[in-house]
């Protein structure tokens, strides 16, 4: 394979950003997440809010359930609400999706002492799902009145309101769970309600249920649970010892088993899980109790309830949800089986228990008023994610993976013109569920990060132990920005951590209040000292000379040849479109960088001399003196900059060059692979695992014999029985690589496999595993399986799964899918329409799109587009991403085949070294550059 041809099918299955590393983080933490588009609605006259006229004190709320395991999936409610009267009024306005039968509606007499029947008649407003009851009588202000609702419900499949989820016990038996997911705007399905954060209220909460479930689980602990005459069981909850908002109360039912342990204050925790899982709950509560003391001492403030939960859900479409003192996970991402889970999945683990234990604080102790705001819950939290784990297990070293997963991939998204602020106003349920995008968490993670490091951690922490004090001493613990500014600005003044007349709101705010960011133009002139520096928007389609009003306080940090350092406090601040420094102690043939270790939330370009200079210290210096983070940054900075044609594909490729001589990133992958191996070292480092995986995937698909043969013969040896397994770090990458050239009986044993487990995670990972094949024929008759074997199991999405492992495969596999589509329309409708899941052609679609790399793989994509009729939004995006690919490939293979002919003529490698350093570069997508 010639160099430039190998290189441009390379690039092009990198060219739509090498896709985002942490996309699975994306769901970690609530909603899926819907990226920044959509978001704001269209003007309205009709308001989804509540009139601030009332407000809720405490819900008694009663729920009888049904045989909910033998598909009787109805709920009957009765709830009484004490209300608070805000103005005279004779309306009352709540949230209500549940069918009502009843209501009776009684206001206290302050002079009989009494509760009186009021009059009164309500109607449904069903497009904004309000209840909204009349009075025949004016209710004053400073009255309580108390409604009582009888009502209908249903359990659900989706994860909304009450669903039920199932698992397979014993691997034959199938059991039932109920649970619930109220975030945002769906505690509306449970009970007649204030749905909206800001309302905040107690709750006494109890519920009958059959046999065989002998327990349910909710926020607070049970008063008692016992068996009725009818051999049913009531369980009632503990009055709530605090005010929560709606979206934070939770309830289960369930036949779990628990383990617990309880902290040195008091704090109970319990872990729940199924049966078999039990075991491995020992981690989830280490971390979580860990995580707590953390907390706690860095915010001077303690857990206020007396039990915290935690809830392993075999069904659960989010990482976590951080109900108020019992947290739901997906069981993936709580439990914890040192033979089974791999070094990365350990560490996503930690990191969600980490990010709910956060919500104790940001969203549960003190709330957003609005979903407006909500990056002040999930931005601190996905901050404190990375920041408090690394503190847990300091060899994961979470805080270098922030600065690539979490800042670069939203940059990407960030720059697009249809971004949103960090704060933006919506109302309806369904843009509120687009505010759980990207910018509420990573965006808001990214800004917090850099204001802490910019005011020193000690200031930052201080500041936020004044916002949690003070606010939550209010009755109602809700919280706005300007109250974060304020505290922090308390702790600014007292430290003087800024210059005067700084103000903390106004830095703050440009970034809060503005879309996108910025980058930095860095000019020197090399004549003398002077350094020029020249803010502007990023975006996109970056145009010359076009400059956008927007402007941000940037907190300029730098280091210098002649001055290395890792410090990331400000030396100054950049309010202005264009300032000018003089710093004689930078020399003039020497490198100069700003941003270090990528504090900042913006990019940096440079004149190409001095990108050149950096380049040359990278290659021939001491790359060092630069942290890892910058280096990263510095790759990124550069690839962005190319990509949008403001920065020349050969200094980027020098840039670059230097990576041959890291240590993990040495230009001979085959080194690498023979270095590390396919077997796990006993105490190794735990980043080695990592390197050793990427080391094997990125080998074997380069096809270097060395891997393939030792890949293909452990595998051999675990088919036939003289092996009995992989180390769970390794065995995705050992199966995968190991099947790659398999035929017939490697397919047999891996669907043999499937089809005998009973473990939904590892019949996924065979699926996975089997479309690692690079076999035409038996890859066609694997997404045919979807439609014609009885062995998939659809309740969770294994179709899907098949048909993402056969497109993912490689341009084998993408030619296999796009013909199953061509071919198998109207059967692959009927099984969607079957399942309700036609909405999962979106993603299918969009999957598809970031692998096109030719014309003729473009053209037959649009025919497919046509034939499904994609929607709008998902059609845009698609046809994008086909153009980026293809507009890559048009625009720098040429200046990538004259850099190549200069880099080969001073080295002499073979063409094997010359997939591998590109493999390298690309592969990793300029992510985590790392030294031992």
């Amino acid at each position: 394979m010639s160099k430039l041809l190998f290189l441009v099918i390379l690039l092009s299955a990198n060219a739509q950003r090498l896709q985002y590393s942490s996309d699975n983080r994306s769901i970690r933490d609530g909603i899926e997440i819907n990226y920044l588009d959509d978001v704001a609605e269209p003007q309205s006259e009709l308001s989804y809010r509540l009139p601030n006229n009332t407000r809720p004190e405490i819900y008694f709320i009663n729920l009888d359930f049904g045989d909910f395991h033998l598909d009787d999936l109805d709920f009957s409610g009765n709830a009484l609400i004490s209300i608070e009267i805000l103005e005279d009024t004779n309306t009352i306005t709540l949230h209500s999706s549940v069918e009502l039968l009843e209501t009776s509606l009684t206001m206290f007499n302050d002079i009989g002492s009494t509760w009186e029947e009021i009059e009164h008649r309500y109607e449904l407003d069903l497009t904004r799902e309000f209840l909204i009851i009349t009075t025949a009588e004016t209710l004053t202000r400073g009255n309580f009145v108390r409604i009582n609702f009888t009502y209908h419900g249903t359990i659900g499949t989706e994860i909304k309101g009450f669903f039920r989820g199932s698992y397979l016990h014993n691997e034959n038996e199938r059991r039932y769970f109920v649970a619930t997911h109220m975030q945002p705007t769906f505690f509306r399905r449970i009970c007649p309600s204030y749905d909206e954060p800001q309302f905040k209220a107690f709750y006494t909460i109890s519920v009958i249920y059959n046999p065989p479930y002998e327990f349910a689980l909710s926020n607070s602990p049970a008063e008692f649970t016992k068996i009725e005459i009818n051999n049913r069981t009531r369980t009632l909850f503990e009055q709530t010892s605090t005010i929560m908002p709606t979206y934070l109360i939770a309830l289960a039912i369930t036949d779990f088993e628990s383990n617990s342990n309880t902290t040195s204050n008091g704090v109970k925790f319990t872990a729940y899980s199924r049966p078999e899982q039990i075991q491995n709950t020992e981690f989830a509560l280490d971390t979580a109790i860990k995580a707590l003391g953390l907390y706690e001492k860095a915010f001077e403030i303690e857990y206020e309830l007396e039990k915290l939960d935690q809830v392993a859900l075999p069904v659960f479409n989010r990482g976590g949800m951080e109900n108020y003192g019992i947290v739901f996970y997906h069981e993936d991402y709580m439990l914890y089986e040192p033979s089974v889970t791999t070094a990365f999945d350990k560490e996503f683990a930690a990191a969600t228990i980490v990010h709910e234990i956060c919500h104790k604080f940001f969203g549960n102790l003190l709330t957003p008023q609005w979903w407006s705001v909500v990056w002040l819950s999930e931005g601190f939290c996905r901050f404190y994610e990375y920041y408090m784990t690394e503190k847990i297990y300091p060899t994961m070293r979470m805080e270098e993976l922030f600065a690539v997963e979490a800042a670069q991939n939203i940059m990407y998204r960030d720059s697009s013109l249809t971004t949103r602020p960090m704060t933006w106003y919506v109302e309806s349920p369904s843009a509120v569920a687009g505010l759980f995008d990207g910018i509420a968490y990573s965006k808001s993670a990214s800004v917090i990060r850099m204001f802490l490091y910019s005011l020193s951690e000690e200031t930052f922490h201080k500041g936020l132990k004044i916002y949690l004090s003070k606010l939550t001493s209010n009755p109602q613990g809700v919280a706005v920005p300007e109250h974060l500014y304020d505290a922090l600005q308390m702790a600014v003044d007292e430290d003087e951590a800024l210059p005067e007349n700084y103000k903390l709101a106004e830095l703050f705010g440009s970034w809060e209040k503005q879309a996108g960011y910025p980058y930095v133009y860095v000019e020197r002139s090399y004549n003398d000292y002077r350094i020029r520096f020249t803010q502007n928007r990023f975006t996109d389609d970056v145009v010359d000379g076009v400059v956008w009003d927007s402007l941000w306080h940037i907190p300029i940090t730098y280091t210098s040849k002649a001055n290395p350092t890792f410090e990331t406090k400000p030396k100054f601040w950049m309010s202005q479109r264009q300032m000018e420094i003089t710093l004689d102690d930078v020399k003039l043939n020497s490198y100069f960088m700003v941003n270090v270790q990528q504090t900042g939330y913006y990019r940096v370009q440079y004149d190409e001399a001095n990108w050149m200079l950096i380049a040359n210290e990278l290659s021939h210096g001491d790359f060092s003196v630069f942290s890892p983070n910058s280096r990263a940054m510095l790759i990124d900075d550069a690839a962005v900059f190319f990509e949008n044609k403001i920065l020349k594909v050969r200094i980027f490729l020098e840039l670059i060059k230097y990576l041959e001589h890291d240590r993990f990133l040495r230009v001979l992958l085959e080194r690498i692979f023979n270095a590390f191996g396919a077997e796990e070292v006993e105490n190794e480092p735990h980043y080695h695992k990592h390197i050793r995986n990427i080391a094997i995937n990125w080998a074997c698909q380069a096809h270097l014999d060395s891997c393939i043969s030792e890949t293909r013969f452990k595998f051999n040896d675990v088919k036939e029985g003289t092996r009995i397994g992989f180390s769970n770090d390794h065995e995705t990458a050992l199966f995968c690589n190991g099947i790659l050239k398999g035929g017939e009986t490697e397919f047999n044993f891996m669907w043999n496999l499937y089809t005998n487990s009973f473990v939904a995670t590892r019949r996924t990972f065979y699926l996975n595993s089997i479309g690692c094949i690079e076999n035409e024929e038996i890859l066609t008759r694997f997404i045919h399986s979807i439609l014609e074997s009885n062995d998939i199991d659809n309740s969770n999405e294994e179709w899907l799964t098949i048909v993402q492992a056969t497109y993912a495969n490689g341009p084998i596999g993408l030619r296999v899918a796009l013909q199953f589509l061509r071919e198998k329309y109207d059967p692959f409708i009927d099984l969607l329409v079957r399942l309700d899941r036609l909405s999962s052609l979106n993603s299918i679609f969009r999957g598809i799109a970031n692998r096109i790399n030719t014309e003729t793989l473009s053209r037959q994509f649009r025919e497919l587009l046509v034939i499904y009729e994609i929607d709008d939004a998902t059609l845009n995006d698609v046809n994008e991403t086909t153009t980026v690919n293809l507009a890559w490939l048009a625009t720098y293979s040429d200046d990538i085949q004259e850099f190549l002919d200069d880099f080969f003529r001073i080295r002499s490698f073979s063409t094997t070294t010359t997939i591998s350093y590109f493999m390298i570069i690309f592969g990793l997508g300029f992510n985590w550059i790392m030294q031992n």
